[in-house]
């Protein structure tokens, strides 16, 4: 009688232990659907680091760009000073030269 009741719970252990690998099985495939959802995510998060690095790019050449009008804009800014400068002085002599010649 023992030997049969341990057939029964050996029986019954097997059975058991077939329906939690099925349970496992389909643990497993939903998980790999998982997998398979991060594997997209990932291909696209690299697409966007892909277009950013593009657009970085471009950023680059935009800051480049303004950062060379910049400079342009700061040396023309300079000229106008010394030019405006130079126009008082040559006023200045113009008046001297006037009063020499007693035109004023």
């Amino acid at each position: 009688m023992k030997s049969e009741e341990f057939h029964v719970l050996d029986d019954k252990l097997d059975q058991l232990i077939g329906h939690m690998d099925k349970k496992f099985d389909k643990v497993d495939q939903k998980f790999e659907g998982v997998y398979q959802k991060f594997d997209t995510i990932d291909q696209r998060f690299d697409q966007h680091d892909q277009r950013f690095e593009g657009i970085d790019q471009k950023f680059d050449r935009v800051f480049t760009i303004l950062d060379n009008q910049t400079k342009i804009l700061e040396r023309l800014d300079q000229e106008r000073l010394f030019t405006i400068e130079r126009v008082k002085r040559l006023e200045h002599d113009v008046e001297k030269i006037k009063t020499r010649l007693k035109i004023a």
